[in-house]
């Protein structure tokens, strides 16, 4: 068991934990926000800390929870309910600080906390839905859902979080626009997610839930269910255990629904499934609305029926025990007993329309009732003063009567009621008598409209009850209402003061601005709602003494105005007095459909696409470029021929700085059909590249994505016109760098768009390539192979050279992009960016203890390349591909360089068609972006024999030398030991390609081919025939090495000069320094040069 819990919450939640956790002989830390320091939950603890910040935001601040959960040294968290209960993120938090989360795992709080998911999950295993969207859904999709109705009310809400926040009733489908937009921004503040969906509004209905409790053996039983029909805004005001006069048949069916769905997800704890049942009882119809995976605030109606403290429970199951070992089974827990009723006593001032609006103030006197069958939890106490910064609920009062009948358990709530004494704050204590006395509540029709339909019968008979009570002694009983006076306007200004309590979600207004009387000027969040408060009074503001975010009491000042009658306004008065904001909500609405295409509005699948334990495609191009620089291009585009949502149609692309030089990017949204192509996001593509080829610009391509869109793409009238993005791309080429990261997959077009890159980088077991995919590959030709095996960078790295790097990650390929391009120039037009000169990687000395002059002794090319160019500058392309030529990006003196060395550890350095395809194009780059050409030449020749020649050496080798004869960049040559053969002049030797140097070191042995094999060929008949043939190969071997030496090299002038290792750099350096940039270009007046191959 536990040794220490932190509660994670407040008020009577609070209380309700630490209790529950004393009795189990666990001590408890109890956490608060400023606002909360005077609250009863404090003492009910062992011990208390304050949270940093302010508000809700205090409590959701998941860092300085676990902060002190480890200060405090807790073994376990309890989330309560609302705040962190819900929260995927905090439990995984949790379980990397190695504290137990007292509540599902992140993984089913993510599927079932995520009502898109969980709709998804309850379809899949049969469970009924309401008409409606699946997944988040933007306002324009809303409209056609809505549309498809026929003129029946729908339901937005929340895809994250629950508690009644978040959603709205629409009737009629013009008023969506403004109800999706205050929906968004109330699940936003709560669960940090604006994401929503449709459904129908089945109306009218009973909201009923099932308790669900569930071991980590996979063991789940329900305890029954519970009667929320009795709510207001849906906000729950009365709750009953069980329902009455629920038919027990269809009770049942509905709790195996809610054990299967429990079943599917793994719950852990405890969870609440919630459903809707037809009031019209012939149908016999429900359908799932949503899971709540934590306790629930009317927990306590079930404990007061199943003899069961849930919360107890919940923790003995959190610290591993299971359903068995606490000898509950489905059958051991037995049914209902007795009938359990909960009141919600809430902060309240009800207008005479039905209307609620939080109150506050001191309780100058606060006496709960008691006696028989009577519970209240509640932190309220006397010389309590309340605070708006969070919900309105004061107490929960429990009625429950043994004999389980409606009647007896109404009775007995209501005479607590009448027992209640309240005083300081208004509540609804009088609207709850009132509500209990209601005929139809006393024969158990209840429904969820039943409190919005006789609201005005309800509070037309709020004050006909008995107080059962004293007030003529002791407090005074008139009811104060909190008001603000810390702040004075200026002179000759009046005061516009807020209606309600709560936090300040927008000012619309300025200072200096002229409001008319009902212009919209603020909205305030209460009662998990937000609010919009309209200017009563027509004037100039001169003083706004709060702000956004603020949380304020009724009557606090919102600004301060001068009045100013409503005919000297001019036009904004006009229309008596409401000045036309049609260019605001323009904007506003602009805005929404922008921001909804954003990643805090489509969480389900920024998760989807962590889990892949990738990063999605807008914090890929975050990651990547400057911050706040990236400016997007067709943001909105949709087609609507598809048949779910495809944000931005799978592409997010614009421009952008990286290192503050502007880039044009792609990248592709896996998350949206799978990052495959369709037409709008080809376009888009299409603009991306045609802008980077004007602007003469990099573009940057991040893929993820499986080809063209089979949706889209069996279509001739949109397939058959195609499109120029290779055309474009090859005009690209050698134009402006051109850089792809493949971070996931990467078949078909991708390839190709990769292909004609300058770099290519995979991540390691996660990206892929190829041109089919191991569908198309196993319909086309019955092979099987997985997308790893086919195309994983294992061979497409390592094995084929198609892309130039296989990294660990995507961070380091991002990061490897990054740097890639800081060699290169914005353009060919533009010289290469030159850096401060940086030290040379290691003493220039050392050059000569590593190539040693015995031919035979291989050495490290990097090391030489890494001592003669500046410290941490070189940047090796390809380094697992055809490992006997290193082709290498580096700085010398601050100057971008291209070498091209042969590398002895491998093949001894020698040339094969990988190493010519890949000496090839690393020419061509360096040529097109300027980057002079050094190599570093140790080669005993081209690869020889059959395997050799069926690779197409000839031509590949062909390749190599067209690539350096047409290239105009300075280039320089230096042989440190083996220059042999056509592989000599391949490597820029002597004067074979016109090199602004060649120089040769004191190991060089420059020749035809080696001198053992020149014995060989030429002079064996020689050596055979003589008396003692090894004697007389061996005079021959050393007769021609006294010709092959660097001094007589020196002496034809076949080298501008013999220099010691340690020259090296220095002499690179003075070359380059007069070297003009470009050479002129000795082409023929000819359209083009034709390649070998």
């Amino acid at each position: 068991m536990f040794g220490k819990i932190l509660i994670a919450n407040r008020g009577e939640v609070a209380i309700r934990i630490a209790r529950a956790a004393s009795e189990l002989g666990i001590r408890t830390v109890a956490i608060y926000a400023p606002e909360d320091a005077e609250s009863l939950h404090l003492k009910q603890a062992d011990q208390s800390v304050a949270l940093p910040g302010r508000g809700a935001g205090a409590y959701l601040d998941i860092s300085a929870v676990i902060e002190i959960a480890l200060e405090e040294g807790c073994d376990a968290i309890h989330p309560g309910y609302g705040f962190l209960s819900e929260s995927a993120d905090f439990a995984r938090a949790c379980k990397a600080a190695d504290i137990t989360f007292i509540g599902p795992s992140p993984d089913a709080l993510a599927l079932l906390g995520d009502k898109g998911k969980a709709r998804d999950l309850a379809s899949e295993i049969g469970v009924p839905l309401a008409e409606g969207s699946i997944g988040e859904t933007s306002l324009e999709d809303a409209k056609h859902v809505m549309e498809g109705f026929g003129g029946r009310p729908a339901m937005i809400k929340a895809l994250a979080g629950g508690g009644g926040r978040g959603m709205r009733i629409v009737e009629n489908i013009s008023d969506l626009e403004e109800a999706f937009a205050r929906a968004g921004s109330e699940a936003k503040a709560a669960f940090g997610s604006s994401a929503l969906y449709i459904e129908e509004l089945v109306r009218p209905a009973r909201h009923v839930e099932i308790q669900i409790v569930g071991d980590a053996e996979g063991n789940v039983i329900h305890l029954f269910e519970r009667e929320c029909s009795l709510q207001r805004r849906q906000q729950k005001l009365l709750e009953f255990a069980p329902a009455p006069n629920l038919d027990p048949e269809l009770r049942d069916r509905i709790a195996d629904a809610a054990v299967q769905l429990a079943r599917a997800a793994k719950v852990h704890t405890l969870c609440t499934m919630e459903f809707l049942i037809s009031a019209d009882e012939a149908t016999e119809r429900f359908v799932f609305m949503e899971a709540n995976p934590r306790l629930q605030v009317e927990h306590t109606v079930t404990e007061e029926v199943m003899g069961l403290d849930l919360v107890q429970l919940q923790i003995k199951l959190a610290a591993g025990q299971s359903l068995a070992s606490l000898g509950l089974t489905q059958e051991s827990v037995g049914r209902p007993r007795g009938m359990a009723l909960q009141m919600r006593v809430n902060m309240e001032r009800i207008a005479a329309d039905g209307t609620a609006m939080p109150s506050g103030g001191t309780l100058r006197v606060f006496a709960p009732p008691g006696g028989a069958g009577i519970r209240v939890e509640s932190f309220g106490y006397t010389g309590y003063r309340t605070t708006s910064a969070f919900d309105s609920l004061l107490a929960k009062v429990i009625a429950f009567a043994p004999s389980g009948k409606l009647t007896d358990t109404l009775l007995r709530g209501y005479r607590a009621l009448s027992e209640f004494h309240v005083d300081g704050v208004e509540t609804n204590l009088s609207f709850l008598q009132s509500l209990l006395q209601l005929p139809t509540v006393k024969e158990g029709q209840l429904d969820t409209g039943l409190v919005e339909r006789d609201a005005a019968k309800i509070i037309k008979t709020s004050g006909e009850h008995p107080h059962f009570f004293r007030t003529d002694k002791g407090a005074d009983s008139s009811t104060e209402v909190a008001k603000f006076s810390g702040v004075t306007g200026p002179s000759g200004t009046n005061s516009a003061n807020a209606p309600i309590g709560g936090a300040l979600v927008e000012i619309f207004i300025a200072e200096g601005e002229a409001v008319a009387k009902g212009r919209k000027v603020a909205v305030i969040e209460a009662m998990k709602m937000e609010h919009i408060v309209t200017a009563e009074h027509s004037g100039i503001v001169r003083m706004i003494p709060i702000t956004k975010g603020t949380t304020i009491e009724p009557g606090h000042p919102l600004y301060f105005f001068e009045p100013v009658d409503a005919g000297e306004m001019g036009q904004e008065s006009e229309s008596e007095g409401v000045v036309d904001n049609s260019t605001d909500n323009a904007i506003e609405r602009a805005r929404s459909a922008k921001s909804a295409v954003l990643d805090p509005h489509r969480m389900h699948a920024v998760e989807s696409q962590h889990k892949r334990g990738s990063l999605t495609a807008r914090e890929r191009i975050e990651y990547l470029c400057d911050p706040e620089s990236f400016r997007e291009i067709g943001s909105l585009i949709r087609n609507p021929a598809l048949t779910r949502s495809a944000p931005a149609d799978g592409i997010v692309a614009g421009s952008a700085r990286i290192d503050d030089r502007p880039v044009m990017i792609v990248s592709q949204d896996f998350t949206v059909y799978g990052g495959s192509a369709g037409h709008l996001g080809s376009e888009k593509m299409l603009r991306i590249i045609q802008l980077a080829e004007k602007n003469g610009c990099p573009l940057v391509m991040l893929l993820d994505g499986g080809g063209h869109r089979i949706q889209d793409g069996q279509n001739s009238r949109s397939y058959a016109r195609s499109r120029e993005l290779f055309a474009t791309f090859a005009r690209m080429t050698g134009w402006v760098p051109m850089v792809s990261a493949v971070l996931g997959f990467g078949f078909a077009a991708n390839t190709n768009f990769s292909a004609m890159a300058d770099l290519v980088v995979m991540v390691k077991g996660k990206s892929t390539m190829g041109l089919a995919g191991p569908a198309l590959v196993k319909a086309g030709t019955g092979e099987v192979i997985d997308a790893n095996e086919l195309g994983g960078a294992e061979r497409q790295v390592d094995r084929n050279g198609l892309a130039d790097l296989g990294l660990e990650s995507e961070e380091d390929a991002l990061d490897t992009l990054r740097k890639f391009l800081t060699y290169l120039p914005s353009n060919a037009q533009n010289a290469p960016a030159f850096s401060e000169p940086g030290n040379p990687g290691a003493d220039q000395s050392k050059l000569e203890r590593i190539v040693s002059a015995n031919t035979r002794k291989a050495y490290d090319m990097g090391q030489v390349i890494d001592v003669i160019s500046d410290e941490g500058s070189v940047f090796e392309i390809k380094p697992t591909f055809a490992r006997n030529i290193v082709t290498s990006l580096a700085r010398i003196e601050g100057r971008p360089v291209g070498i091209i060395a042969n590398q002895p550890l491998h093949l001894s350095g020698m040339l094969n068609s990988d190493a010519c395809e890949k000496a090839a194009r690393f020419i061509a780059l360096c040529d097109a972006y300027g980057l002079p050409l050094i190599y570093l030449v140790d080669i005993p020749g081209m690869s020889i024999g059959s395997p050799a020649e069926d690779t197409n050496l000839g031509r590949r080798s062909a390749k190599m030398l067209f690539e350096l004869g047409n290239a105009t960049v300075p280039r320089i040559s230096i042989i440190l030991r083996k220059g042999y053969g056509l592989g000599y002049v391949a490597m820029a030797g002597g004067r074979s390609f016109d090199a602004d140097a060649c120089f040769i070191w004191p190991t060089a042995e420059i020749c035809a081919m080696s001198v053992e094999g020149s014995v060989d060929v030429a002079y064996a008949k020689q050596y055979k025939d003589a008396p003692d043939p090894n004697a007389r190969r061996q005079e021959l071997i050393d007769e021609i090495r006294d010709e092959v030496d660097p001094i007589k090299a020196a002496e034809g002038f076949g080298v501008d000069e013999l220099i010691e290792p340690s020259e090296t750099r220095s002499r690179i350096i003075d070359v380059l320094s007069r070297a003009p940039a470009r050479r002129q270009s000795r082409q023929p007046p000819k359209f083009r040069s034709i390649a070998p191959i």
